[in-house]
C-alpha cells in the first residue's frame, strides 16, 4: 500500500537523522521532509480554519491570552494557500518559535483536507514528543486527519486511546468510517455514541445516512432512530426548509422516526411527499411505510400500502408480518404467513421468524409457535437464535408452562438477557411461582442492582402467597425506596381486610 510504503519510508528519515532527540526546527528544515512536502500532488485552494478550530482559538484566547503573533495563521489559513500556511508554519519553526495548540490543530486541518500524509505524521509526532498526545482538540484533528488519509486504523487507533471524546471526534470518526465503507462499523459506533452522553449533530447524521446505503444497515438505522426521533424530524425539516429533496434512504429513516415516536399526523404528512416525489415504488419506503402505520395504531393504512405495492419482497411480506403481528392481529399474522409458503414460495429468515413467533405469542397459540420454532431447523435449516429463543420463553410462561420455558432458557446456548428474564418474572407474578420467580429476580439483581423493579415484583409474588416474613426481608433491604415499599404495604394490607 502505498500509504505504508511512504509511512516507512518517513519512519527511516526520521531514524536515520536522530529526529526524536531534534528541536522542532530541524524536523521541518530536514529534506526528507520538504522532499515529501514539496512531491504532494494536491496544491488547491482550501479553507482550512473551519469552526472547529475557530472555537478552539477562541477558547485558548479566552482562558490563556493568545499572543498577538498566531494572528496571522487565521488569517492565512482563510485567505491564501493551505500549502503557504503549511510553509509559513514550518518557517515558525525553522527560527524556534514554539507553535501552539491551535497551530498543530490548524496545520492537521490543513494536512487532512490535502491528503498531506507525511507532514501530517510530524505533527503527530512533534504533538507526542511535546505531550499533547492527550489534547481533545488535537486527538479529534488526528482522527479527521488519518480518515481522510484512508488510514481508518490508524484513526480507530488513536480514537480507541482518546480518555475523553467530544461530539467533534464521535463525528469525524463515524463519518471516516463511512467515508471508508465501513459502513457497518460506522453504524455500531453511532449505536454506541448514542449511549453515551454525546449528542449526534447534523453532521453525524450525514455520516450515518450515508453509511445505511445497504439494506441491513438501514435496518439497523431504523432501530437505532428509535432513541433520537425528535432530533431526526427535526434534520428533516431544516432539509425542507432548505429546499433539499429528501432520497429514499432519508424517507425510510424519517418513517422509521416517525413510527418510533408514534406521530402519525407527521407520518402521513411525509407519506404525501413520498408519492410526490415519486417513491412510493421503492419497496424499502413501502417497508418504512408499512411500519410507521402499523407502529402508530392504523393497521388498515400498513394494509392499503402492503396490496397497492406491485412487486412485493421478502422484505415487504416480513413487514406485513410483523404489523399484524405488533397490531395484537396475530391470526393475520399466520394466514398471511401460511400463504407465502404455500402459495408465493416463500422462504422466511430469521426476522420473519421473529415476528412469526410474535404472532403467536399475542394469540396465545403455543402449539402453533412450538411447531413453527422446531421448522426454523428442521424445514428451513436456520438456527434459532436469541430473539426467537426470546419469544418460545414468553409463550411458554405466559401460558403458564413456566418449568418449560426455565428449562429451555437453561439449554438455549445464549445467557438469558434482562428483557427475557423481566417477562418471565412477570409471568411468575401472574401465576404465583414463587420458587422460579425469587431465582429469575436473583438473576436480574445481579445484573442490575440498582433497579428496585425485580424486589418490588418478588415482594408482590411473596405477598400473594402470604409470606409476609421474607416481604420484611425484602422491606428491610436499603435498597429499596421506602414509598414505594409503603404503597406494597398499604395494597396487600387492604387486600388482607377484606
Amino acid at each position: 500500500m502505498v500509504i505504508i510504503i511512504y509511512a516507512k519510508k518517513l519512519f527511516g528519515a526520521i531514524i536515520y537523522r536522530n529526529l526524536y532527540s531534534c528541536s522542532t526546527s530541524d524536523i521541518c528544515n530536514s529534506s526528507p521532509v520538504w522532499e515529501f512536502f514539496n512531491k504532494s500532488p494536491r496544491r488547491v485552494k482550501l479553507h482550512i480554519c473551519d469552526s472547529y478550530s475557530k472555537v478552539h482559538l477562541a477558547l485558548e484566547q479566552e482562558s490563556q491570552g493568545r499572543p498577538r503573533e498566531n494572528v496571522p495563521y487565521r488569517k492565512q489559513a482563510k485567505h491564501e494557500n493551505t500549502y503557504e500556511a503549511v510553509g509559513s508554519f514550518c518557517h515558525k519553526n525553522s527560527i524556534c518559535t514554539k507553535p501552539t495548540k491551535f497551530i498543530l490543530c490548524t496545520v492537521l486541518n490543513s494536512c487532512a483536507k490535502t491528503v498531506n500524509w507525511q507532514l501530517g505524521l510530524q505533527i503527530h509526532a512533534y504533538m507526542v514528543q511535546s505531550g499533547h498526545e492527550e489534547n481533545l482538540f488535537l486527538s479529534s484533528a488526528l482522527v479527521d486527519f488519518y480518515a481522510k488519509c484512508d488510514a481508518i486504523m490508524d484513526a480507530r487507533k488513536v480514537f480507541d486511546e482518546m480518555k475523553v471524546r467530544d461530539q467533534v471526534s464521535w463525528t469525524s470518526f463515524i463519518v471516516g468510517l463511512s467515508q471508508n465503507r465501513q459502513r457497518r462499523d460506522a453504524l455500531s459506533m453511532f449505536k454506541e455514541m448514542l449511549g453515551s452522553q454525546i449528542k449526534p449533530n447534523c453532521f453525524t447524521y450525514v455520516g450515518v445516512i450515508t453509511a445505511s446505503a445497504g439494506l441491513k444497515e438501514a435496518f439497523e438505522l431504523g432501530y437505532s432512530q428509535n432513541l433520537c426521533g425528535k432530533g431526526a424530524l427535526k434534520l428533516f425539516m431544516e432539509m425542507r426548509n432548505k429546499n433539499l429533496s429528501p432520497t429514499d434512504y432519508t424517507f425510510t429513516s424519517i418513517l422509521n422516526a416517525c413510527g418510533s415516536l408514534t406521530v402519525l399526523f407527521q407520518g402521513r404528512q411525509v407519506h404525501s411527499l413520498v408519492i410526490k416525489m415519486g417513491s412510493e415504488r421503492n419497496v424499502f419506503v413501502n417497508s418504512a411505510l408499512i411500519d410507521m402505520y402499523s407502529k402508530c395504531g392504523d393497521v388498515n393504512g400498513s394494509c392499503c400500502i402492503f396490496d397497492q405495492t406491485c412487486e412485493k419482497n421478502n422484505v415487504l411480506w416480513t413487514s406485513m408480518i410483523t404489523a399484524y403481528a405488533q397490531s395484537g392481529r396475530g391470526s393475520d399474522a399466520l394466514k398471511l404467513f401460511e400463504h407465502l409458503l404455500t402459495e408465493e414460495g416463500f422462504v422466511p429468515d430469521h426476522i420473519c421468524f421473529t415476528a412469526v413467533l410474535t404472532a403467536c405469542n399475542h394469540a396465545g397459540l403455543l402449539d402453533k409457535g412450538i411447531e413453527y420454532f422446531n421448522k426454523m431447523r428442521t424445514t428451513y435449516g436456520l438456527f434459532p437464535d436469541v430473539d426467537q429463543c426470546a419469544c418460545l420463553v414468553d409463550l411458554f410462561a405466559r401460558n403458564g408452562e413456566l418449568r418449560k420455558a426455565k428449562d429451555l432458557m437453561e439449554k438455549m446456548p445464549y445467557d438469558p438477557n434482562y428483557v427475557m428474564l423481566s417477562s418471565f418474572l412477570s409471568s411468575c407474578n401472574i401465576h404465583g411461582e414463587v420458587e422460579l420467580g425469587r431465582e429469575a429476580a436473583k438473576q436480574l439483581i445481579q445484573l442490575n442492582p440498582c433497579n428496585d423493579a425485580p424486589y418490588l415484583i418478588l415482594a408482590h409474588i411473596y405477598a400473594r402467597s402470604g409470606l409476609w416474613t421474607e416481604v420484611a426481608e425484602i422491606f428491610e433491604l436499603e435498597d429499596i425506596d421506602d414509598g414505594r415499599l409503603t404503597q406494597i404495604i398499604d395494597c396487600f394490607s387492604s387486600v388482607e381486610l377484606h
